[in-house]
C-alpha cells in the first residue's frame, strides 16, 4: 500500500510485514492434523490420547463448539485448514524469529507444555527451511537448537525495522 509519490512521508512507508517474531507459540491451530502427527509424532501421541489426557472440553473450547459432533463437521475441517499456519509458509514470507525454550522437551504433561512445547518451534523452523524462509530459531529445555547468530528478540525487531 506504499504510495511512493505521496507528499506524506507516512504514506511513503510500506505496509508489508518485515519480520515475524514468535515466543512460546503454537506451530498450527490444526490440532488434530498437525499436533499429534507432526509436532508430537515421536511421542506416539494419538488423537485419542489427546482427548483422554486433555479432555474433550479443551478441544471444544479451542474451536468454539459445544460438542464433539459439532467439531466433527466439514465446517470445522475447513476451518482447521484455514488455521494451519505451517501449510501457509511460502518462500515470499518475511523472516521468522521463534523461541520456545520455556517448556521441557519431554512428552507434554499439561496444557501449558502442550500448547508451548519446544517442538512447535522446531516444526516452524523445519517448514520455514523447506520453503526457503530465513529464520532465527531457538527451542528446547534443555536447549535442543539455537540459531548460530544467537540473535535475541529485541535486536531482531530492531534489525527488521531498520531494513
Amino acid at each position: 500500500m506504499k504510495e511512493e509519490n505521496s507528499t506524506d512521508p507516512v504514506l511513503q512507508e510500506s505496509t508489508r510485514v518485515k519480520g515475524i517474531a514468535l515466543r512460546a507459540t503454537q506451530s498450527s491451530y490444526d490440532i488434530e492434523g498437525r499436533w499429534y502427527q507432526d509436532v508430537y509424532g515421536e511421542f506416539g501421541m494419538t488423537w485419542e490420547d489427546y482427548l483422554a489426557n486433555y479432555g474433550e472440553e479443551s478441544i471444544l473450547q479451542f474451536y468454539g463448539v459445544r460438542t464433539i459432533a459439532e467439531y466433527e463437521t466439514p465446517e470445522i475441517d475447513a476451518y482447521r485448514q484455514e488455521v494451519d499456519m505451517l501449510s501457509m509458509i511460502t518462500a515470499d514470507d518475511p523472516e521468522i524469529w521463534v523461541d520456545n525454550t520455556g517448556q521441557s522437551n519431554a512428552e507434554p504433561q499439561n496444557t501449558g507444555s502442550l500448547y508451548h512445547h519446544a517442538f512447535h518451534a522446531r516444526e516452524i523452523k523445519e517448514f520455514a527451511n523447506a520453503a526457503g524462509v530465513p529464520n532465527v530459531a531457538t527451542y528446547g529445555r534443555p536447549l535442543l537448537y539455537s540459531d548460530p547468530s544467537n540473535e535475541e528478540f529485541v535486536p531482531f525487531l530492531i534489525r527488521k525495522i531498520n531494513e
